[in-house]
């Protein structure tokens, strides 16, 4: 199987050297969508990495409700930071979003590579930095911020990156909510003429305004 280490957001600054030690414990693995990929408290066995497709990562509340924290893309890596602590458990659910490809890397494997290689394991440290500046954005997010301001600031990233349909289902998990309540905010903002429901998408009409409220002047 061909595929191009550099891709993957952790791996594409080391060098060739380092890349060729780490190929050969990197293993091939796909998943179709909905796949179950790891789930929360099981040990932790792997890491991953992305080489296409998404996979979103989430919690389940004991009641069945369930946050969902990120949707990773190609490039982006997984179930790292448990992999950095001896007998660590999983600290969350991976499920495939879409069909897609991964190679993933024996939890041994991924921490001798830290022990051994310098370079890596400074790459490693400089992604989970990013991750956790990530987190962090999140936990404000749903400490501070109304649903409304929420649901405003997820519209205008979606738009901006071009991202695929998110059902309201999803974005009620993306966005630490319940589908009635998303449902009712879609609406408010389609009558103020904020956005407009088209082929299963959402189109924004007033940018400016959408911003005023995911920055709370409105």
């Amino acid at each position: 199987m061909n595929y191009d280490l550099r891709s993957i957001q952790l791996l594409a600054g080391l060098s060739v050297e380092t890349l060729d030690t780490l190929s050969t414990c990197l293993q091939y693995k796909t998943y179709k969508k909905n796949g179950a990929i790891l789930w929360e408290k099981d040990p932790c066995r792997w890491v991953y990495f992305i080489l296409s497709g998404k996979v979103d990562i989430y919690l389940l509340a004991p009641n069945g409700r369930e946050q969902l924290l990120e949707r990773l893309g190609a490039g982006e890596g997984f179930n790292l930071v448990p992999a950095f602590k001896h007998g660590a458990n999983n600290q969350a659910n991976a499920r495939a979003a879409s069909d897609v490809e991964l190679l993933r890397i024996n939890k041994d494997d991924f921490s001798d590579s830290l022990e051994c290689l310098p370079e890596f394991g400074k790459a490693a440290a400089d992604y989970l930095a990013q991750r956790l500046a990530r987190m962090v954005n999140l936990v404000e997010n749903l400490s501070l911020l109304s649903v409304r301001q929420r649901l405003a600031a997820f519209l205008i990233k979606q738009a901006d990156h071009h991202a695929g349909r998110w059902t309201q289902d999803e974005m009620a998990r993306r966005l630490g909510s319940v589908r009635d309540v998303i449902g009712r905010a879609l609406r408010k903002m389609e009558d103020e003429s904020l956005i407009r429901f088209e082929r299963q998408r959402i189109l924004l009409l007033d940018r400016e305004r959408l911003q005023k409220i995911a920055d709370g002047e409105q």
